[in-house]
């Protein structure tokens, strides 16, 4: 039985804040806090939505941090947990994180590529309203308020196959579809009615594993926006107009 219910927060690292500020707030439209985090480093908390944030840009090296996924209740976490033990997988749970990330409950696992994952249930909401600095909408539930989370990211590394049985097979992504952009092929995989909210590709031996991140937006023109990292240029983020769940 699938368990993940939505993508819920994503961590990165950044080498230039001021430009993230800039790009988050000019351009995609989010609030932005910027506050030193629990290791007093400095951080913007990027919001969309209720929560306090779905993005934290870091300050340090061009990195993805961790994902962070979100099950419905307690029950859910457990039942994934322990299917995540049974599949070999070291999980460890983290009051002390939990608290910092606003959740009630958090573990922690890492992917087949060495992808930093957080299992989480009962993330806080907060009273005031969203208000963005250029007045859009970002699409986070459906129709009924049922959560569809951040947006998607897509991940990238050596062996898809193994990333694409794990999360299949381990934490019950379904495949939407696979699209052949010759010699690539991406595979798109959901977790609720978005059209996918986890993608993959392949990519070379590289230190640090390709990644993109996408928030869906409506009532806007498309923005996107390319950053560099040392090993090759990603797609930070790349913002959909329009409705994100069919």
């Amino acid at each position: 039985m699938p368990y993940v219910s939505a993508l819920g927060y994503i961590g990165i690292g950044a080498r230039d804040l001021d430009a993230w500020q800039t790009f988050a707030t000019e351009i995609l439209g989010l609030q932005v806090t910027r506050t030193a985090d629990e290791e007093n480093v400095d951080t913007l908390f990027l919001r969309m939505d209720s929560r306090h944030h779905r993005i934290a840009v870091r300050a340090g090296e061009d990195e993805l941090s961790y994902v962070g996924w979100e099950v419905a209740n307690e029950a859910n976490l457990d039942a994934q947990v322990s299917e995540l033990e049974s599949a070999g997988v070291t999980v460890k749970e983290n009051p002390q994180l939990a608290e910092v990330r606003g959740v009630v409950r958090l573990f922690q696992f890492e992917d087949p590529a060495g992808f930093h994952l957080e299992l989480f249930y009962g993330a806080a909401t907060v009273a005031e309203p969203f208000v963005s600095p250029t007045g859009v909408h970002f699409t986070t539930q459906d129709p009924e308020g049922r959560d569809l989370g951040l947006g998607h990211i897509v991940l990238a590394a050596p062996d898809t196959e193994k990333m694409v049985d794990f999360y299949l097979n381990t934490l019950g992504f379904k495949v939407t579809d696979r699209i052949t952009y010759k010699p690539l092929v991406l595979t798109f995989t959901h977790v609720n009615p978005r059209h996918h909210s986890l993608a993959f590709g392949p990519a070379a031996e590289v230190p640090n594993p390709t990644w993109t991140i996408s928030c869906s937006k409506s009532r806007v023109s498309t923005p996107s926006a390319v950053l560099s990292t040392r090993s090759a240029p990603v797609n930070i983020a790349d913002c959909h107009s329009g409705t994100a769940y069919q």
